[in-house]
């Protein structure tokens, strides 16, 4: 997929790869449009207020490069977000199994498009349907965010919890 990047003549990448080695596409921009900074008027604290802004707005990274890349680029194709679970050894969850630490997707359902991630920082014990379930993610280019898992501009999406599995170092218990 490619991705128009609106006033980014100077848009780069980073060598960015999943643990098997293959490559992800991926780009970072140092300056913010106009076009992006009116957008994030629908991101604020009128519009949010149960939110925590954790930083100030970058346009160097992405939700998907706060889950999956350190928060070093953008990472903007379900494609390369499904190869990073797979290489990776992700396994999907359920919301009783969520623990901090793990990745929360928000996925349309009708083309299983993932349009948002973050990671789980918080839950209730014993997490069930109804946990209240904290989430640091990062709003498109805006900023940084910490919030509830049905708080934010992508409540309206499936959700879909994953975990690192390393099959290899577990004991036969």
């Amino acid at each position: 997929m490619k991705v128009l990047v609106l006033g980014s003549d100077n848009a780069r990448s980073i060598i960015l790869e999943t643990s098997k080695g293959t490559r992800i596409d991926n780009y970072q921009v140092l300056e913010i449009s106009n076009f992006e900074r009116n957008q994030f008027i629908k991101y604020d604290k009128a519009n949010f207020p149960m939110v925590i802004f954790r930083s100030s707005p970058s346009p160097e990274y992405n939700c998907h490069g706060l889950t999956f890349a350190s928060r070093r680029t953008n990472i903007d194709n379900s494609i390369a977000i499904r190869l990073i679970l797979s290489e990776d050894r992700y396994c999907e969850i359920g919301i009783r199994e969520v623990l901090p630490g793990d990745v929360v997707l928000y996925v349309n359902k009708d083309d299983k498009e993932i349009v948002h991630s973050g990671i789980v920082s918080a839950c209730e014990h014993p997490p069930n349907s109804f946990s209240h379930i904290t989430i640091v993610s990062k709003w498109g280019r805006f900023r940084e965010v910490i919030h509830d898992l049905n708080n934010c501009p992508y409540n309206s999406f499936q959700r879909e919890f994953y975990r690192i599995k390393h099959e290899q170092y577990e004991q036969n218990n």
